[in-house]
């Protein structure tokens, strides 16, 4: 067996002894530790080169500080399975008090299960006051003997340490040569992944130096990119408990086992997950990390096509993608050691087929909960089709000023391999690229984005000049490209130019968006397509002169094309083409839409592109091409006729104003418009923001405040709306439009103009203005102005002033918090800036009982240090706090309770799956479980025996894998109903068959259930969420009862949306937006409203 395999061999060795210790302890057994102790002995020696004995053996002594030492060597190590904090500062008082450190220079604590991800320092200084060196990083476990004995790279000593595990822990024979079969077809995975993915795949957009085309290496070009924490996707209560916003993607996987990747066309989305395969597969023994896992990268649209033909589950696509390492990934399944990545949810354009297949992700994490899986879709259109809230939901962050020049760098370096050119001059070339970009602000734009700076470098590379518009890019790149096409043929007999291709190509474009959502068209539809368009524009063209330019085509896009080119074969073995990235199949079918438009070929049904979300790319990209195709005057009035057009669009539903927000993503492009649409467009804004408070749960204004900030980022029109929008704040200052703006501002203070006027603001003495700023309420991310050293003085002069004290209330404003970084000398700042006691008092608390500290450990530093500054003050409630949370430590009760019924909370116990605690004003009464009537009677009166039975009901399903509530009767379901709302959203519970269950009784002898229709409505009528149907749940048939029943219109949608996703009826609809208009109520309007913007 190969070092690679020994070692992975190992780890898995080492996993199944620490399982086996976890497993023992939990059940009261522990004497595996000692044995663990004398397996240790002779891993550890081979590890460390020593000659370690058990101490107690032996010398005949117990410290209970050390099991293991080496005298010559002056080493000892205690060995536990317990990984608290605690038990290390036991060990180390322990070992200070007995003098140990007179005999031992070095000490280690090796934790036989799974040591913290984090020990704090401070609290461990405290306790060995400098007798002996020990940092967390003496704190050892499994993992660590990993890296060392990988980082020694001894194959002696990784043969030695495999043998005595093999001994002690590989179960047989049998066992051992499956697991060699298993690592055989790991190495050739690993190969296959490793060969797969090396170059990164620019098809057309790699430079040619001495016309060899360059490879780009994974290894070498990629920069990783940074996820960005989407608060807009993710339900509040999943938001992390650490304040932190932005992550790599292997810290994302590591702390988030289901993750959702949002980012715009060509934002490095599928580059990254092929460079985590990659990563993985390359250097499994370099990242133990993931090291275990295997990765398996999947395009969303060859499940859909898969599902479509075969009707079958995502684990069953899984085993059959790749037979070859079916056992490999049905091993990987079961020991939930699979990291699946689906690419490309955005790219399934049939609405429906996306909802299939979200609907078959959700029901394949639900049978395989710990599953690591990421999956990666556009932003726009995603929240039609979203997942489940078990997803964590990223966005992908722009590239910084930092990541641009290693981008640059890393490719001139790409280049200078093939090449005579040194690594001097390419670097200095890079820099040059860098300056260029960073002078142009347009540019700079387009340049944050991985895939334009790569096109961006090529065209500069070659020797143009750079561009400041994206379709400006795309134009410049189709060009370069077709142009070389065609000078390679240019002593070829041929009636095709580049003009010629880009009409032929725009065509199919628009075909393929229009007909196949996997972007994949057939070789002989390609054929009759190009032949039907090429006959019209040469109508008199020779039949077999016609078959040779078609043939010629179609070979240039099998060998040469950038844009469209063979990337597959259909089951049946014929040829499949399709566009390199989505984003030039959107770039020329945006051709084909401009010019159907001017021809008015689809000015009839104009809505029906405007209103899908996945022609929203094209839409933007169809008006930036009037500028770019015809002069200023004839462009701009284009352009203007074009959002005119749109803006004429009826809307089923006018207050979703969707025809507003499409134009103002167009204009964001800096497509130019005539002055009086632009004001038309910007008096509908602000006209619509100027609503009354008492009806802001009414109007959907965050639509409104998307278009404002679409219209600040807009180059052209930045100057005039922020005109207009100071003038509305100068005019009326005590307006709720004014603070609506200054909030919209606020969130938009990374722009550069907004920022300056923010600081003007600041600056002068509009003290409504600056108030409006420093109550503005959302914390993450913290707005950009709020970082400022003015912000802050001027936040401190506001909390200081008169005014404020005599009306201060409770919290402060938010933003005074957010001034300052989360560490306790910031936060001891901030309290000494506040002059009243009184404020001052309420900073204070505020830390500890709202803001979060983490664990009790950084209360007590805080406290002691506000004692110290504030000895007046009366700190009683901190003091209660801390003891109350050193009690629940002490007592090993979880972070979050399971069930909590008003003030009283059931929380389970750590590591106890029998032991739970009852708490109670602050009372803490253990109890074991099951539950009996006497424990829980004093806390639930009359209602204990259904309290009883509904805890059997929730506990069952929490200690499930799939975490699934089972309804049997009508009783539980009352249950469920009655205390549905005190399941706390930590425990996670699926709630889909109790969900099927009540659904499957509302209909009963001819009545409807009007208790279970509102339990339904109430906790189930939100975006996104949708019932998995069971195979003996009979759809149709359910359909038709909710139909013919007398349920009002917007409940029969609701449960018809509920039970179907894909739930479309243009009657039904249209009865419902009718009933709609008559609503008088504006809260049933409001709920009304919810249900039509699902269906819609």
């Amino acid at each position: 067996m190969n070092q690679q395999k020994l070692l992975f061999r190992i780890s898995q060795l080492l996993s199944r002894f620490t399982e086996q210790v976890k497993i023992l302890n939990s059940n009261g057994e522990f004497s595996i530790n000692i044995h663990a102790e004398n397996i240790l002995i002779n891993i550890l020696n081979i590890i460390y080169d020593c000659n370690l004995k058990n101490i107690n053996y032996e010398e005949g002594k117990t410290y209970p500080s050390i099991d293991l030492r080496d005298y010559d060597k002056r080493l000892a190590i205690q060995v536990t399975s317990t990984s608290n904090l605690d038990k290390i500062k036991n060990t180390l008082s322990g070992f200070i008090s007995n003098n140990l450190y007179k005999k031992f220079d070095t000490l280690y604590v090796y934790i036989i299960t799974e040591k913290q991800k984090k020990y704090k320092q401070n609290s461990i200084d405290e306790i060995i006051e400098n007798k002996i060196r020990f940092t967390t990083e003496c704190i050892i476990d499994k993992t660590d003997l990993y890296k060392i004995l990988n980082a020694q790279n001894d194959i002696q000593k990784i043969t030695n340490v495999c043998k005595l595990l093999e001994t002690q822990f590989a179960d047989n024979k049998k066992e051992f040569d499956k697991w060699d079969l298993y690592c055989k077809g790991l190495y050739e995975y690993d190969q296959y992944i490793t060969n797969l993915y090396s170059y990164i795949d620019i098809k057309g957009f790699s430079p040619r130096v001495n016309n060899t085309l360059v490879r780009l290496n994974i290894d070498k070009i990629y920069v990783p990119l940074k996820f960005k924490f989407d608060f807009s996707n993710n339900a509040e209560e999943i938001l992390p408990k650490e304040k932190r916003i932005s992550y790599d993607i292997i810290t994302a996987l590591t702390n988030f086992e289901k993750i959702v990747i949002l980012g715009d066309p060509g934002s490095g989305k599928s580059t990254t997950l092929k460079y985590l395969a990659y990563t993985i597969c390359a250097h499994r023994t370099d990242s133990y990390q993931l090291q275990a896992y295997i990765p398996i990268y999947i395009k969303a649209t060859e499940y859909a096509k898969y599902l479509s033909d075969k009707g079958r589950s995502l684990s069953e696509f899984i085993i059959d993608i790749n037979t070859k390492y079916g056992l490999l990934f049905s091993e990987s399944l079961e020991n939930n050691k699979l990291i699946v990545l689906i690419d490309g949810l955005d790219e399934i354009n049939i609405t429906n087929q996306r909802h299939n297949i979200v609907e078959r992700i959700n029901s394949f994490i639900a049978q395989y909960p710990e599953i690591k899986i990421i999956v990666s879709s556009r932003i726009v259109g995603y929240k039609e089709t979203r997942l489940s809230s078990y997803f964590f939901h990223f966005e992908v962050d722009k590239f910084s000023d930092k990541q641009i020049y290693l981008f640059l760098n890393n490719w001139y370096s790409s280049i200078s391999s093939y090449s005579n050119k040194s690594l001097e001059i390419v670097s200095g070339e890079a820099k040059k690229l860098y300056l260029s970009i960073k002078q142009n602000e347009s540019v700079y734009r387009l340049a944050c984005n991985p895939l334009l700076i790569t096109i961006i470098a090529l065209i500069y590379y070659q020797g143009n000049k750079l561009p400041e518009k994206r379709v400006s890019l795309y134009e410049i790149a189709t060009s370069t490209l077709l142009d070389n096409w065609v000078k390679l043929r240019a002593n070829e007999k041929n009636n095709i130019d580049k003009e010629i291709l880009i009409e032929l190509l725009a065509i199919v474009a628009f075909h393929i968006h229009e007909h196949y959502s996997s972007g994949l068209i057939p070789e002989k539809e390609l054929r009759d397509i190009l032949t039907c368009e090429y006959s019209k524009i040469y109508p008199y063209i020779p039949q077999k002169e016609l078959k040779h330019d078609i043939n010629d085509i179609i070979s240039f896009l099998r060998e040469d094309a950038g844009f469209l080119f063979e990337k597959g074969l259909a089951e049946n073995g014929e040829a499949l083409f399709g566009f390199v990235h989505l984003t030039f199949q959107e770039y020329f079918a945006a051709i084909e839409f401009n010019t159907r438009w001017k021809e008015g070929s689809i000015n009839n049904n104009l809505s029906d592109y405007i209103y899908n979300s996945n022609w929203t790319e094209i839409i933007k990209l169809t008006a930036s091409l009037f500028k770019i195709n015809e002069p200023s005057r004839l462009g701009r009035n284009h352009a203007t006729k074009f959002i005119t057009d749109i803006l004429n669009t009826s809307d089923v539903i006018p207050e979703i104003n969707r025809r507003l927000n499409i134009v103002c993503q167009i204009l964001n492009e800096d497509v130019e418009v005539d002055f009086e649409i632009l004001k038309k467009i910007i008096d509908e804004i602000l006209d619509c923001l100027s609503f009354d408070d008492k009806n802001e749960n009414d109007h959907p204004a965050f639509i409104y405040n998307y278009c404002v900030n679409l219209l600040l980022q807009a180059t052209i029109y930045q100057e005039y709306l922020l005109e207009r929008i100071y003038e509305i704040l100068q005019s009326q200052p005590h307006s709720t439009l004014s603070k609506r703006l200054v909030y919209i501002l606020m969130s938009a203070s990374d722009i550069s103009a907004v920022h300056t006027k923010l600081l003007f603001i600041l600056a002068s003495n509009q003290e409504e203005l600056k108030a409006y700023m420093f109550n503005y309420s959302t914390v993450f991310p913290v707005a950009n102005i709020v970082k400022t050293e003015l912000f802050r003085s001027e936040i401190i002069n506001y909390i200081n002033s008169p005014k404020y004290s005599q009306t201060h209330i409770n919290n402060l404003p938010i933003q005074y918090v957010c001034c300052f970084k989360e560490n306790l000398d910031d936060w001891l700042l901030s309290i000494s800036l506040i002059n009243d006691p009184e404020i001052k008092k309420d900073l204070i608390d505020f830390y500890v009982f709202s803001w979060g500290m983490g664990d009790v450990d950084n209360i007590k530093t805080y406290y002691k240090a506000i004692k110290a500054n504030y000895p007046s003050f009366d700190l009683t409630q901190i003091e209660n706090h801390i003891a109350k949370l050193e009690n629940y430590k002490s007592l090993k009760i979880e972070d979050y309770p399971i069930l909590t019924f008003n003030d009283i909370n059931i929380y389970k116990r750590q590591e106890n799956d029998l032991s739970y605690a009852i708490i109670h004003n602050d009372e803490v009464v253990i109890i074991d479980y099951p539950f009996n009537y006497e424990n829980l009677e004093p806390f639930f009166g009359t209602s204990t025996a259904s309290v009883i039975e509904f805890c059997d009901m929730i506990i069952s399903a929490n200690k499930t894998k799939s975490k699934e509530i089972i309804i049997h009767n009508d009783n539980e379901l009352s249950l469920l109903m009655r205390y549905y709302d005190t399941i706390h959203w930590s425990t996670c519970i699926n709630q889909n068959k109790a969900v099927i269950y009540a659904l499957s009784h509302l209909f009963k002898d001819g009545s409807i259930n009007e208790n279970i229709l509102h339990w339904i409505k109430t906790n189930f009528n939100k975006n996104g969420y949708s019932v998995k149907t069971e195979i003996s749940f009979n759809l149709t048939s359910y359909e038709e009862s909710i139909k013919s029943s007398s349920l009002n219109i917007f409940d029969k949608l609701f449960l018809l949306k509920l039970i179907n996703p894909k739930f479309k009826d243009k009657e039904m609809l249209s009865l419902a937006i009718k009933e709609y208009n008559k609503i008088e109520s504006s809260k049933t309007k409001n709920e009304c409203r919810t249900i039509l913007y699902r269906i819609i």
